[in-house]
């Protein structure tokens, strides 16, 4: 099974007010640590990590307007992250999230894009993403959404498709 070098993005589209982070990634029993907001801008050396750096210590979002701006990728002013995650066919990736509050229900719908050589310096406008998995509402007679499910599940997400 070939392995190629995939830029993980994944999007919890549950609101434009989303305020939350995958803090880690684990595929093949192998966890990466992830660009953390809260605490790498102020930390003189932070880790190495896959994660693109980012402008969100707030863990604000992409404004609406700046749907067609390049900060839709990525998010403001990300800079590529200083290593990869190899996924193969048929992995199943699992996403541990920051704290999600339980007012922002909603979807979840993760994506990869292929980096197509060295992802730390991949340009973010040339990556073409590709949808694995993605969960909505799951029960509309009591509202229950993919966002709950993240809740109760402690954080933690199976982005299980087809990569």
């Amino acid at each position: 099974m070939a392995q190629k070098a995939l830029f993980a993005v994944v999007l919890g589209a549950v609101s434009a007010a989303a305020h939350g982070f995958v803090e880690t990634i684990t595929v093949n029993g192998k966890t990466y640590d992830n660009y953390n907001p809260s605490t790498f801008p102020y930390n003189p050396s932070p880790p190495v990590v896959p994660g693109w750096t980012a402008d969100f210590p707030d863990l604000g979002f992409v404004e609406p307007a700046a749907t067609g701006d390049p900060d839709i990728i990525c998010h403001r002013s990300a800079t590529n992250g200083g290593s990869h995650i190899p996924v193969a066919a048929g992995d199943t990736l699992t996403l541990k999230w920051s704290p999600w509050p339980e007012s922002h229900k909603g979807p979840i719908i993760d994506y990869l894009a292929n980096c197509n050589g060295d992802c730390t310096t991949v340009d973010k406008t040339a990556l073409r993403f590709f949808k694995i998995a993605e969960q909505g509402l799951l029960d509309a007679a009591s509202s229950n959404w993919a966002a709950d499910e993240l809740i109760a599940a402690g954080e933690v997400w199976e982005a299980a498709g087809t990569v």
